[in-house]
Parts: structure tokens; C-alpha cells; sequence
């Protein structure tokens, strides 16, 4: 029996020495095959990063010349700025140059004015209106009207009448110096009378009458300076 026992375990250890030699040879072909894969991987990485080398070159220069556009981007548009803050100031002068012209421009309109009436007042074109009435006067009554011309010329008097008897005063004081005209202008009449510039409180008067019939006139008085 002790015999059988151990013929068992003889069997037994034989067995397991053959499954364990099988499972060593396993291994060394795994550790062949492992071995031979890193061979190869490092074979080929290295050939990975030959192949590599003028891309990440490639990328380099990419990236060192998107840098440079960057920068030089960053410039222009500092240079954009300040071209557009000049441009706005130029174009602030130009708008005050713009307004100081149209200052300008009106002051010689309204200077042009000021010349062109002097120069109508010193060749005597230009007139006002006095008197364009038409009046009824009982016989002894009188009209007057009382002017204070600016400057001096003359006035031109019209007169058409209902009597041969109406008469017409003009008198002008300036300056302490008097002029009197009493003309019979009849049924129609007209004359010219010169006129000086009156100081303070001094009038032209102008007065029609008639002193011996009822009269119905008409009168017209244009001032010319």
C-alpha cells in the first residue's frame, strides 16, 4: 500500500513538473514576444521622431511667426489709434475753422451792408415815406406834422388841392440855423426843399393851410438822404 502511496505522488509530481514547465515556456515565449515589441517600438519611435522632427519645426516656426503677426497686429492698431485720435482732432479744427468762417462770413455780410447803406446815404438813395394823406380843412385851419431827419438831403413836397389858395410851409431848424419856405401852391404844386440834420429838440414842420376856403387836399412827403 505504502508503495501504491508513493507511486501516486511520484505521478502526481511529475505531472505538476510538466504543467509547470509548460507554463515556464509560456512565459518565455510572452517575455520573447514583449521583448521583440519593445524592440520595435523603439525602433519605430525613434523613426516616429524623425518624421516628426520637421513638423514640430514646421510648428515652431508657425507659432514664432503667428507671435510676430500678433505683435506686429498690436502695433498697427496702436498706430490706427492715434491716426484716429489725429483724424478727430483735425477734424475738430476744421469744424471751429468751419464756424469761425461763417463768423467771418457774416460779419462781412453784415458789414457789406452797413457799407452799402453809407455809401446809399452819401449819394442820397435812399427814402422815407413822411406824409401820404389826404386831408379836410376848413378855411383858417391849418395841418402840421413835425420830422426829425437823421441825416441830411432833402424832402420833396406834392401837393393837389380843391382851392387855388392853399399854401404850404416848411420850416427846418439844425444846429441854431433856420430855413423857411411858404409857398401858394394853387390847385397843384411841388417843390423841393433841402433838410439838415437835426440836433436834439429841433424839428422839420410842415404845415398846409388855407385861409380863405374850406379845402380838401392831398399831400405827399418823401424825405430823401
Amino acid at each position: 500500500m505504502l508503495v501504491t502511496l508513493l507511486g501516486g505522488l511520484l505521478g502526481a509530481i511529475v505531472n505538476y513538473t510538466s504543467i509547470i514547465n509548460g507554463k515556464e515556456s509560456q512565459i518565455a515565449t510572452l517575455t520573447r514576444e514583449m521583448s521583440q515589441l519593445q524592440t520595435w517600438l523603439e525602433g519605430n519611435s525613434t523613426r516616429l521622431d524623425v518624421l516628426l522632427e520637421p513638423l514640430r519645426t514646421q510648428l515652431s516656426d508657425l507659432q514664432s511667426r503667428i507671435s510676430s503677426f500678433e505683435n506686429e497686429t498690436t502695433t498697427k492698431d496702436l498706430e490706427i489709434s492715434l491716426l484716429n485720435s489725429q483724424i478727430s482732432n483735425l477734424q475738430n479744427q476744421i469744424s471751429d475753422l468751419n464756424a469761425q468762417i461763417t463768423a467771418k462770413d457774416s460779419q462781412i455780410s453784415d458789414l457789406q451792408n452797413q457799407v452799402n447803406d453809407l455809401n446809399g446815404t452819401v449819394n442820397l438813395k435812399k427814402y422815407t415815406l413822411w406824409i401820404n394823406e389826404t386831408v379836410n380843412q376848413s378855411a383858417g385851419s391849418e395841418k402840421v406834422w413835425e420830422f426829425s431827419p437823421s441825416y441830411a438831403g432833402y424832402i420833396v413836397v406834392e401837393v393837389e388841392s380843391s382851392s387855388s389858395n392853399t399854401s404850404v410851409l416848411v420850416r427846418s431848424e439844425s444846429y441854431g440855423a433856420f430855413l423857411t419856405v411858404d409857398s401858394q401852391v394853387g390847385l397843384r404844386g411841388r417843390f423841393v426843399f433841402p433838410v439838415l440834420p437835426c440836433s436834439f429838440g429841433e424839428d422839420v414842420i410842415i404845415k398846409v393851410y388855407n385861409d380863405e376856403d374850406d379845402v380838401t387836399l392831398s399831400i405827399l412827403v418823401i424825405y430823401y438822404y
